[in-house]
């Protein structure tokens, strides 16, 4: 699946309360809990607007999130997706920049795995990375390039290790909803299982457990439970 290598590109593959309250389980409320419910909303909403004053919501500036948490699992049953089966291997949890997205339609995995997400953390989501190099996704790979020799000067080394280009399998209507708004320059939490494809009892796409590794299945493949979409950093920023 390589390209033959074409200077300047790059191609790196994929170097996605303690309780609720009461009323929503059905258990009745007393005087008393709602009493405590209203006075911690109020101590709540005060302290929030003292925080955020007229500004909004504060997110994490490019370049402040940290490698993907990953944890191995055990041996975990397979979920049944219509004629696939997936066989977690890790729980995984990413805050990443969205550098590029690109949607499947027509591709054996469509069904399945409906966009790839190039996503950056670390170095390489800082704005100094990000205005020096372009990035785009064909046939579920990624590529990247410096857009001039100088912006290449002066990239930091191992940046590619920052990077990946993972493919998107929404849990559920509701993920894919979510997952339809996220664009280019959004920042993005996806937690969920890292997975591997499983048709007729055979594996036919693995996914990637390094962010270290390159090329040929070298992707993350992620069945993605919870998404939360942040507004752009430099979007705070203006404010």
């Amino acid at each position: 699946m390589q390209p033959a290598n074409k200077a300047p590109f790059y191609p790196l593959v994929c170097t996605a309360h303690r309780s609720l309250i009461r009323g929503f389980r059905g258990e009745p409320y007393n005087s008393f809990m709602l009493r405590k419910f209203a006075i911690s909303a109020m101590l709540v909403g005060a302290i929030g607007g003292l925080v955020h004053g007229c500004h909004g919501p504060q997110v994490k500036p490019m370049g402040a999130y940290p490698i993907p948490e990953q944890v191995r699992m055990g041996a975990a049953n397979e979920i049944s997706m219509g004629r696939y089966s997936l066989k977690p291997q890790a729980t995984y949890r990413i805050h990443a920049y969205v550098m590029a997205r690109e949607n499947y339609r027509t591709d054996a995995l469509a069904d399945l795995v409906p966009l790839d997400l190039a996503l950056a953390w670390g170095p390489a989501a800082t704005p100094q990375v990000q205005d020096a190099i372009e990035v785009t996704q064909s046939r579920r790979w990624y590529f990247w390039k410096p857009k001039s020799r100088e912006a290449w000067a002066g990239l930091p080394q191992g940046i590619e290790r920052s990077m990946a280009n993972v493919h998107i399998i929404p849990a559920d209507r509701w993920i894919a909803r979510e997952l339809e708004s996220i664009r280019p320059g959004d920042t993005v939490e996806l937690r969920g299982k890292l997975v591997d494809i499983m048709e007729s009892g055979h594996a036919i796409r693995t996914t990637s457990m390094s962010r270290d590794d390159q090329g040929g299945g070298a992707c993350e493949i992620l069945l993605v439970d919870w998404v939360m979409k942040r507004k752009p950093a430099a979007e705070v920023a203006s404010r």
